[in-house]
């Protein structure tokens, strides 16, 4: 058998053993309904209606896809690289507060949006340069120059954003909007309106997978994220891949910022306007496998179940608290690898 046939194979397994993971994670959701009182399919009709029902929340599921997507894309990324990233939701604020201060200021034509979005991204890639660096110098763990690294950037940003300069006469603390030729435009299809930041957020997850599995940059990434002896003795730094996968994941949250901050819908920095994407993004990577076409189903699901709780808080006055607990045990169900385990022989001997 080639070896195309065996990825494709595999991915055919881990596609059905996650569908499988989503199904069981309904029905348990589905018993926790029954308990509360409530009707699973009411329930989950309801969900879908509310963010697949009309074109309007069908543009709303497809804008918060985005930053889940950008997320989940930076979290795999730093995963196949042996490195755990706790750091995107700093990246993030950090980003979106850079391309939000940069955007007001600029005034030219189709070029403002993209250096807004240069410069988030620049920001965020510093924001995961740091704690690389420390790494490297100091043998720190990036997991906890992260951890502390995102405290910093959202109280610095915090900070940033009650500067009367800056947040300007806002009754709310967050920045002026951003000039209007800094804002990204949107396509209008028949009525769907799809943000330029989805599409591209789309196309870097193409990019990614084309890097991680045709380039030899790719395969430098993988084999030290997965035995990083074995690489550092055929002469593979892997000072150099922490470097430049904390960068690169970095530089893709803080993306997600900056295409949230340049956006027509809200362009601004505001105190509290990311609901934990990039602490999401783990979850994304996880349920994906770190495969960047999975991320985006991945994005699309956890889009969906993000407009489609608001309909379900207003109509039936169910929390989305629920919604929460359903991506956990979704969560929780694929990556136990509970149906890999019990249907692949190979995985039970193990």
């Amino acid at each position: 058998m080639s070896s195309a046939t065996t990825l494709r194979t595999r991915w055919f397994q881990e596609t059905w053993y996650a569908l499988l993971a989503i199904v069981s994670s309904l029905t348990l959701g589905g018993l926790i309904l029954l308990y509360m009182g409530e009707s699973p399919l009411q329930v989950y009709t309801l969900l879908v209606k509310g963010s697949l029902g009309r074109l309007d929340l069908i543009s709303a599921t497809l804008a918060a896809t985005t930053p889940y997507l950008l997320c989940g894309l930076a979290l795999s990324l730093a995963f196949q690289a042996g490195l755990f990233n706790i750091g995107a939701e700093g990246q993030l604020f950090m980003g979106a507060m850079a391309a939000a201060l940069v955007g007001r200021w600029l005034s030219i034509p189709f070029v403002s949006p993209v250096v807004a979005l240069l410069i988030g991204a620049a920001a965020g890639m510093l924001w995961g340069l740091i704690p690389a660096l420390l790494k490297n110098r100091f043998g720190v763990h990036e997991v906890i120059n992260t951890i502390m690294l995102n405290y910093i950037a959202i109280y610095f940003c915090s900070y940033l954003v009650n500067i009367p300069a800056i947040r300007g006469a806002q009754a709310m603390p967050r920045t002026t909007d951003v000039a209007a030729s800094a804002q990204l435009s949107s396509l209008n299809i028949g009525g769907l309106v799809i943000d330029t930041g989805l599409l591209i957020a789309i196309a870097l997850a193409v990019v990614l997978l084309v890097v991680m599995r045709r380039s030899r940059l790719g395969f430098t990434i993988k084999v030290t994220g997965m035995q990083p002896k074995a690489a550092e003795t055929a002469g593979i730094s892997p000072a150099r891949i922490t470097i430049l996968g904390m960068v690169l994941s970095g530089g893709m949250a803080g993306l997600a910022g900056a295409l949230y901050a340049t956006s027509p819908a809200h362009p601004y920095f505001e105190t509290g306007f990311s609901p934990g994407w990039g602490f999401w993004g783990i979850a994304l990577a996880l349920l994906a496998r770190n495969h960047p076409v999975g991320v985006i189903f991945a994005a699309l699901l956890f889009g969906i179940f993000e407009t489609g709780s608001s309909f379900l808080d207003t109509s039936l006055g169910i929390p989305r608290e629920l919604v929460y607990i359903l991506e956990a045990i979704i969560i929780l169900m694929i990556s136990s690898r509970l149906f890999e385990r019990l249907l692949d022989p190979d995985r039970r001997r193990t």
